[in-house]
């Protein structure tokens, strides 16, 4: 056996002897890495519901998202004992991808429930 390694996968100084990214120490879009950790913990089909509860069932899918993201910062930021405003929108910003795949899921789980399929059966 031979292993030939191409040229264009080469190592070198073109990129930088593809060295590992190294993520700043303020974290992901200036929320600390352990913060951000936390806070994700915090998008549960609970926080979902109670968003849904909130805004009623026809809310639209990014309010709702958008919901879940503000109400998981703050529960972090009374945690921490506060953050600036800036931290805040910054934690709410990174949470809303989650957000958005939780309330798409929770949306689905909510029609499948209607449909007679609901949590749990399948």
């Amino acid at each position: 056996m031979v292993k030939v390694k191409q040229d264009g996968f080469a190592e070198d100084r073109r990129f930088a002897g593809s060295r590992p990214h190294v993520a700043p120490p303020e974290g992901a879009a200036g929320v600390p890495a352990w913060l951000l950790v936390r806070a994700a913990t915090l998008l549960t089909p609970a926080r979902a519901a109670a968003a849904v509860s909130k805004l009623g069932p026809r809310a639209a899918l990014d309010a709702v998202a958008e919901e879940i993201s503000q109400d998981a910062a703050e529960e972090i930021a009374d945690g921490v004992g506060g953050l600036s405003d800036t931290q805040l929108w910054s934690l709410v910003r990174a949470l809303e991808p989650g957000a958005r795949a939780l309330a798409r899921f929770d949306a689905a789980e909510r029609r499948g429930a209607r449909g007679g399929r609901g949590r749990g059966s399948g």
